[in-house]
């Protein structure tokens, strides 16, 4: 790998024939430069998880509820995500979902790995009744994240600073 680059230097910019200029032995010359490198890679089977504690105080009306997720992801990442309530003794109480829920869908990429579109999803989470007391008797959750590139791990992709993400979290509630 090598890195090129290409510099100019003017040794009397004004052309002033008024101004004199000169060089010692303690003179010196600074460059500054700033660059930006590709970040290009694939990746797989990376599993992320958190124990945080988390708490939320029992609404006695509430029959059911859904929780709507709404993403925008510019990024070529996909996440799929399981959260478990957990209760003092950090024993698992219940599960928010039925299996690993594919939270995120990475952003579609061409055949060089780069961005072209964004995947957009509205997720509707069901919390039933019995759902719903066990996240009123939790005191800790664990989040497990499992995070892959774009089309499963298995193409290259590359990041950029222009990519983002955006989470519309909204909740409805039957009383």
């Amino acid at each position: 790998q090598s890195i090129d680059y290409q510099t100019d230097a003017i040794t009397h910019p004004n052309s002033d024939p008024n101004e004199i200029g000169f060089v010692t032995d303690t003179s010196e010359f600074t460059i500054g430069f700033r660059t930006v490198l590709p970040l290009k890679g694939q990746l797989e089977n990376l599993e992320i998880r958190s124990i945080r504690d988390a708490s939320i105080d029992e609404i006695d009306m509430i029959e059911e509820a859904y929780i709507r997720l709404i993403t925008t992801n510019d990024i070529p990442l996909e996440t799929q995500i399981q959260i478990y309530l957990l209760d003092d003794q950090e024993l698992v109480l219940d599960s928010l979902f039925e299996c690993r829920l594919q939270l995120l869908s990475g952003a579609q990429v061409n055949e060089n790995g780069d961005v072209i579109a964004p995947s957009k999803e509205t997720i509707d989470i069901p919390l039933s009744a019995e759902k719903l007391s066990n996240l009123f008797q939790m005191s800790k959750v664990e989040i497990v994240a499992e995070v892959l590139t774009t089309n499963r791990g298995s193409q290259t992709v590359q990041f950029s600073t222009s990519n983002g993400l955006q989470i519309q979290l909204g909740v409805r509630a039957r009383l």
